[in-house]
């Protein structure tokens, strides 16, 4: 889960559940923002709603994203809301069922009808889909591994590959890199290779995959063309005097040159007789457009800087809406599907398609995504934290780079799921991590083994143990008896067992608490508990119940949890050594949350922090 932060500095990113702050792009803190009168009735009335949808429990993980969805007003105190709704969680768990089933029918009674849905399956049809073969193309630009935001286009691409082929329909899939802007935007070697992984990680399968800065002749031809028809021109006027001429909607007083000159100032832009900044061929379009971004805009500029796949060979780049625009029209593509953000470039790119007598593609665009707990990421900024040593890498589990996700445990299929929700639509929206989130725990929870783990583990001394001592038995999975059981022995000869610090240091002398799947426990201080048999009624009169590791030799396995807060947190403690059978595999750590085991070491587990 990710949060804005509502003060005039950069936005920081912080997670949902137990963790705290990802990602600070800046130190500054806010003060607390107070939260509206009406905040605790609203969280009240859902969590009633949707405790008597899930059979007495409310779930703080769904009902933060429903919130913040509809009160928007409530989005700049999100931080200050987590307490609240923690606190009426679990005051509204604690009512009977048939208590909040009254509570809720007295706060609003439409809220207790049950609505049906009708889920969309997949994605609408795109329109003029009527054609004996769908072109479409993934274009990116390989400066950085992709983001969770960068992650909608790859998901929306791959699901319309998939439907169509699914109905026979033919449908040709390309992968194009958009990499020619060496300076600005400057291409990373590695990116290539990870992007085209995460896009079949994601469901594409393309059918071509290429790069623009391998055909860079393609594009100088035409370029020349467009300025034989007359055009195109080449300016020699500065940044500053021509913004002055367009503002005025005024022409470049080298717009008139005859073909032939701006055709020999071309070729001087190729052989090096300009400087960089001292020429740019413009698309001459109309001087006096109502959008001042379309009026006479650059399509080629030049730049020293050197390529990181093609070094030095080109000084003369096109700028990505002539680029984009020539290789649609050359690679057949029918369907250009992008954010509506970009609806200039269609605007721009048209008026070379009615020059060079095109037809424009089929364009449909989807509205910008609002992440509540976002901030705007920048691959740079990014980058440069990985420089500085701040991330460990692009698969930090801090960042919301696909790379980090996947090796966090988030499933390619809750990604996918999350953006097919939302669908195709220009229509801005708004959503929450913790979406991601939930389609993530849907799919994992049914297969993730259960263990015991204790953070900053204490020890804990059992006395008056039957001889034969007691066993504990726990299910891998408690709705899937079929995988058995974990069975730990604890016995007067090894009867001493850990606890997490913040359970150790709550007990209270003579306060009776149960080991989870092993037994009742009362303390007696100096760091020793006397069994008390395994009667279950002890629950009944308020014995908290508290994870446990049995400390024999060869029980237990340290484990670091990397957790995705600001400060790169390393939670350490001790799992049940069953679970070095699981590495690889997203488990549970009861009562602390999912992690994916990546690796056993001589040190132990390393894990990654999933999610709650």
């Amino acid at each position: 889960m990710w949060c804005l932060n509502p003060g005039p500095t950069t936005p920081i990113w912080c997670p949902s559940g137990p963790a705290s702050l990802r990602v600070a792009a800046v130190s500054e803190r806010r003060d607390p923002m107070p939260l509206p009168d009406d905040a605790e009735a609203t969280i009240r009335k859902y969590a009633l709603q949707n405790a008597v949808q899930h059979e007495g429990k409310a779930d703080p993980g769904r009902l933060a994203g429903k919130i913040l969805g509809e009160r928007a007003d409530l989005r700049p105190s999100a931080r200050e809301l987590q307490p609240l709704l923690q606190k009426i969680v679990a005051e509204v768990n604690a009512m009977p069922p048939n208590a909040q089933r009254s509570a809720l029918e007295a706060i609003d009674p439409k809220l207790l009808e049950k609505k049906v849905v009708e889920q969309r399956v997949g994605l609408k049809p795109l329109p003029n889909d009527d054609i004996a073969q769908i072109v479409m193309r993934f274009a990116p630009n390989p400066n950085g591994p992709a983001t969770l935001g960068h992650s909608r286009g790859m998901v929306l691409h791959a699901q319309y590959q998939q439907q169509y082929k699914a109905a026979g329909k033919p449908i040709k899939m390309i992968l194009r890199y958009d990499d020619t802007d060496p300076a600005t935007k400057k291409p990373m070697l590695e990116a290539y290779d990870i992007l085209l992984a995460d896009f079949k990680w994601l469901g594409g399968e393309p059918d071509h995959v290429f790069a623009a800065s391998d055909r860079i002749g393609l594009y100088y031809e035409h370029a020349e063309n467009v300025i034989k028809l007359g055009h195109a021109y080449v300016c020699e006027c500065s940044q500053e005097s021509f913004k002055a001429l367009k503002d005025a909607g005024e022409p470049c007083p080298h717009r008139t040159q005859p073909a032939d000159v701006n055709l020999a100032n071309w070729k001087r832009m190729l052989a090096g007789g300009y400087a960089p900044g001292a020429a740019v061929l413009r698309i001459a379009t109309d001087i006096k457009h109502p959008d001042p971004a379309l009026r006479d805009w650059v399509a080629f500029r030049i730049l020293d800087e050197p390529h990181p796949r093609v070094g030095a060979k080109y000084r003369v780049w096109p700028l990505l809406d002539f680029q984009s625009a020539i290789e649609d029209r050359l690679q057949g593509v029918t369907h250009i599907m992008r954010g509506k953000d970009l609806i200039d470039s269609e605007h721009k790119q048209t008026f070379i398609y009615n020059y060079l007598g095109w037809a424009y593609p089929t364009t449909v665009h989807w509205g910008r995504v609002k992440i509540h707990e976002f901030g705007k990421v920048s691959k740079s900024l990014l980058a440069e934290g990985i420089k500085s040593g701040k991330f460990r890498g692009w698969d930090d589990v801090r960042l919301p780079t696909l790379a980090a996700m996947r090796r966090r445990g988030i499933r390619p299929e809750a990604i996918k799921n999350f953006w097919v929700s939302l669908g195709l639509t220009e229509k801005d929206v708004a959503a929450s991590m913790e979406n991601v989130e939930a389609e993530n725990r849907k799919l994992v929870e049914p297969e993730a083994n259960r263990f015991f783990f204790v953070e900053d583990p204490q020890p804990l001394d059992l006395v008056d143990l039957p001889s034969s001592g007691i066993v504990g038995h726990a299910p891998f999975h408690p709705e899937h008896p079929e995988r058995g059981k974990r069975v730990v022995k604890v016995t007067p000869a090894h009867a001493r067992v850990w606890l997490a610090k913040a359970d150790h240091d709550a007990l209270r002398k003579d306060e009776i608490v149960r080991l989870k799947d092993l037994g009742n426990l009362r303390y007696l201080g100096q760091n020793k508990a006397a069994y008390a048999g395994n009667d279950l009624a002890v629950l009944k009169q308020g014995a908290r119940i508290v994870q446990w590791v049995h400390a024999a030799p060869g029980a237990s396995v340290s484990v670091e949890i990397h957790m995705p807060d600001d400060d790169g947190t390393i939670k350490k403690g001790l799992a049940e050594v069953a679970a070095k059978n699981d590495a690889g595999k997203v488990v549970q750590f009861e009562r602390f949350g999912f992690v994916r085991l990546e690796r056993v070491g001589p040190e132990g587990l390393s894990a990654a922090y999933t999610h709650a």
